[in-house]
């Protein structure tokens, strides 16, 4: 009967009154329902999520109440922003329509189950060393899919690589842009020290506590292309270490045979080829502190 006009007739013995007409309304019933979207998700930690609703059938002023793992959150907003969203975390929303005639005065949304990716914290990476002008190969940290950037690119014949290499005449420090797939950036850092002269260098002493700063004895290796040999001995001539690396991780760590070695000096020689073909032998010794 929508639309429909009705009068109001009263009789009596001396009159006959009739009304105004009045239309009758009828509203159709309505189903408030309310959807929410995050963006972004994943999310790597502590960025920013902004969820949105986006409400049908909410009325002129639906009012909201956002909800995480169980919890009242933010305040009656169509957009709620959380900058501290962990792995898991589940967020709805609950819609509370003002509409004509709703089936239901409120509606609660879809479940969002946020993806928090953990990225690793900036590193520094080891010191390199380098003869001078000599094209030495350096190394990012690898992450499949990553984009780097290296800046500044001055000595490096590609700035946009996790290995580049370098070729300068003087030192110079680096900030290492990396953004993986999901959007997460790490800057991590490394020095090329240019030393002038070619060499074998060995620390006059190092300290294997592993604070992770010098923990290890290791030759630095400067123009040299290949090392032939590095060898460590204790006071009494046994030699308790040997590498053809000047891998810092490889270098000796303080103990033989798995045993701790004990607070003295130790006698060291080294032998490698440099970059124009001579070979270059050192020695010397090196104090183990702890």
């Amino acid at each position: 009967m929508n639309g429909y006009q009705y009068r109001c007739s009263v009789s009596s013995a001396c009159s006959n009154t009739i009304s105004s007409a009045v239309t009758l309304t009828v509203n159709p019933l309505v189903t408030p329902t309310v959807t929410i979207a995050a963006s972004p998700n994943p999310i790597c930690s502590g960025n920013t999520s902004i969820f949105s609703a986006v409400p049908v059938n909410g009325g002129a002023t639906p009012s909201y109440q956002w909800n995480k793992n169980n919890i009242n959150v933010g305040g009656n907003n169509a957009v709620y922003t959380d900058n501290a969203v962990n792995n898991g975390d589940i967020i709805k929303c609950t819609l509370t329509s003002n509409a004509v005639c709703p089936t239901a005065t409120t509606a609660t949304s879809n479940l969002i189950t946020m993806s928090v990716f953990n990225g690793s914290p900036n590193m520094r990476y080891p010191t390199v060393n380098a003869y001078n002008v000599q094209q030495i190969q350096l190394q990012a940290r690898t992450i499949t899919g990553a984009n780097y950037l290296w800046t500044p690119p001055l000595g490096l014949n590609s700035n946009t690589i996790y290995n580049p290499v370098f070729s300068y005449n003087q030192s110079q420090e680096y900030n290492v842009r990396i953004t993986s797939p999901n959007g997460c950036i790490n800057v991590d850092t490394l020095l090329v020290t240019v030393i002038k002269n070619k060499d074998i260098y060995v620390p006059k002493a190092f300290s294997p506590d592993n604070n992770g700063v010098n923990d290890k004895l290791y030759p630095i290796l400067v123009g040299i292309k290949e090392l032939r040999y590095f060898r460590v001995f204790n006071r009494w001539g046994n030699l308790i270490f040997e590498t053809t690396s000047g891998n810092p991780a490889l270098g000796w760590d303080g103990t033989f045979k798995g045993k701790a070695q004990p607070v003295e000096t130790y006698s060291w020689i080294a032998e490698g080829v440099d970059i124009d073909g001579f070979t270059i032998k050192r020695g010397g010794s090196t104090l183990l502190i702890r």
